[in-house]
């Protein structure tokens, strides 16, 4: 993750430790089981659980958050209003290193010993973190000239600020000053209401205000991306709006050929967020490697799951776009991505799950997809569960639901189990041999042989536990699948 270089040794055990306590059961963890995961002392995880309750107070999260111990257990008492984000957000804000980071690209940072002076810190102290920094930022082609500006794979410089201030700073654009702000507003009058910024709310729009901010401010220090894209290729693509952009760059007196590699690189990036509606076909047409890419992955996905033409062809203008960005933008592709826990997809989508695990294995020689395989998996996971009805892939599980209050209560029950469940479930109003599972108050004595749950009426929350549990067991799982397990994706090739 992108923003985590900006964090000390310190800083990131105590992430480590409070995702640990987020992501644990009931937000409890044992001592030991924290000391064995972390690699720590008891002496370190006491010592880091009271410096982030010190710090929750420090960063006006106390009523968000608190670490209680009893001396054997950590527990994280939370109000549900704030995550693990927010807190590494405080910290990254708190870090000599992204001070540094902001002050090289806004070019501000005049020396080392100026920074120290600044920031209260000893100069040695300030040293360490620029050679710390320095260090990190190689990792994307990225490094400090003497001058302390920012130089080297122009592409990547962006991507990786752009990331970085939409997570830190969201909607809050004034950093980057009036000046630039009215030159984005500036931007929507030479497209179509398309492209209008205020079309799309929340993380979209946000997004592109703070790539435009970020290529403005690199424009107007003078430098510039190269070529990436045949500018004609763009033009079949884009249509007029390749003119737009050129005209837009043209008023903010960017010189030429810069201004074609900026536009293009710009149509690119709005082709990628979706803000331009681009057919898949057309993308595909043009773009060899995506085209393979989605062959490979729909190829398998219909050997997988017999899908029809038609849902493979909605699926596909999906999975085109990520492609596309993990070809365009592989900085985002390869660090940007949150590790979320796989459980709940592991256990409901348990197909797609091992789907998406499968191919990216299969996929290993292929390093633009093994190199994103964490970003890719996820992205095809979700994909696969918005865009394939789980219904139609899974095969049935025949349910009898006869309780003694008569059909009108088996009805209810019917309609619930709808709604928290897409598996596909055939229900019959009595017994035979085809019914796998009999849901009921009563016990069928006749038909031993089917597997029954017995409820009271109505039915508590473990009721439903207790349900969900055994039809998961009658859930038909292929020998692949099982072969494939739900853990996370090796880094062996």
């Amino acid at each position: 993750m992108i923003l985590m270089m900006f964090l000390n040794k310190v800083d990131k055990r105590k992430i480590a430790l409070f995702q640990l306590l987020e992501n644990a059961p009931m937000l409890t963890e044992s001592k030991e089981t924290v000391m064995q995961e972390l690699e720590l002392s008891e002496f370190i995880v006491n010592k880091t659980v009271a410096e982030l309750n010190a710090d929750f107070i420090e960063f006006g999260l106390s009523e968000d958050f608190q670490i209680v111990s009893d001396g054997i257990f950590l527990t994280l008492n939370e109000s549900g209003t704030e995550t693990s984000a927010t807190l590494i957000d405080c910290y990254i804000k708190e870090s000599l290193r992204f001070a540094m980071f902001q002050d090289f690209f806004f070019q501000r940072f005049d020396s080392v010993n100026e920074f120290a002076l600044e920031h209260f810190v000893s100069h040695t102290l300030a040293y360490k973190e620029f050679k710390e920094l320095k260090k990190m930022l190689e990792n994307y082609q990225i490094t400090i000239n003497k001058e302390f500006h920012l130089v080297g794979n122009e592409t990547n410089l962006r991507e990786v600020t752009t990331l970085v201030f939409l997570q830190l700073y969201q909607r809050d654009f004034s950093l980057y000053g009036k000046k630039v702000l009215e030159q984005i507003r500036n931007f929507e009058l030479f497209f179509s209401e398309k492209v209008h910024l205020n079309q799309r709310a929340g993380y979209a729009q946000a997004k592109c205000f703070h790539f435009l901010a970020v290529s403005l401010v690199r424009t107007q220090q003078q430098f510039y991306v190269e070529k990436k894209v045949d500018s004609q290729v763009l033009k079949q693509l884009a249509g007029d709006n390749q003119q737009n952009v050129f005209n837009w760059l043209e008023s903010l007196q960017v010189p030429e050929p810069q201004r074609t590699n900026e536009g293009n690189y710009l149509l690119l990036f709005l082709i990628a967020e979706e803000w331009l509606q681009v057919a898949s076909a057309a993308l595909c047409q043009r773009f060899a490697e995506i085209q393979q890419l989605n062959r490979d992955l729909l190829s398998y996905l219909k050997i997988q799951f017999q899908l029809s033409e038609e849902v493979l062809q909605g699926f596909e203008q999906k999975v085109t776009i990520v492609h596309f960005k993990l070809f365009h933008f592989p900085i985002e592709a390869n660090y940007s991505y949150r590790k979320m826990d796989i459980t709940y997809f592991a256990e409901t989508y348990t197909e797609y799950f091992s789907a998406s695990r499968q191919f990216i294995q299969e996929q290993k020689t292929n390093p633009a997809v093994w190199d994103a395989r964490q970003f890719l998996f996820y992205r095809y996971l979700l994909l696969m569960v918005d865009a394939l009805p789980l219904k139609k892939v899974l095969a049935p599980i025949t349910l009898c639901v006869d309780f003694s209050f008569g059909e009108a209560y088996n009805r209810m029950i019917q309609k619930n189990i709808e709604k928290i469940t897409e598996w596909n479930i055939i229900f019959k109003a009595h017994v035979d041999e085809s019914v796998q599972l009999i849901l009921s108050d009563i016990h069928f004595v006749d038909w031993p042989e089917i597997t029954q749950i017995i409820w009271l009426a109505p039915p508590r929350p473990v009721d439903w536990s207790h349900f969900i549990k055994t039809l998961s067991a009658l859930r038909p799982h292929s020998g692949e699948e099982n072969k494939v397990g739900t853990a996370p994706l090796s880094s062996e090739k």
